[in-house]
């Protein structure tokens, strides 16, 4: 029993923190990060949103906000239907996105 709950809760604390927000009815995940320009060494021309516990969301394709270092907010969707050589964070359809 005592496994059973251990399995349970560390994903829960994993995914818990100030940096993103899983909305459990569409999927979305909503937080705070910063822009930086390159995943992995295999796309060194790819802009992403890093976020303070470590993760890293890709593309943001709007110009805009390809600014390095930027402080944005962001609503972002995973895209698990697709495939990708950057062997780097997570590809992601940005919903929205803002400067802090």
């Amino acid at each position: 029993m005592r496994r059973i709950a251990l399995i349970v809760t560390v994903p829960l604390l994993l995914g818990a923190g100030p940096c993103s927000d899983i909305s459990p009815t569409s999927g979305s995940i909503a937080g705070e990060g910063v822009v930086h320009r390159g995943v992995g060494p295999e796309c060194p021309q790819t802009w992403h949103i890093a976020t303070a516990n470590g993760e890293i969301y890709w593309p943001l394709e709007n110009p805009a906000f390809q600014q390095e270092g930027l402080r944005v907010r962001f609503s972002i969707r995973p895209r698990t239907e697709m495939a990708s050589i950057c062997m780097a964070g997570t590809m992601v359809e940005v919903i929205s996105v803002e400067k802090l």
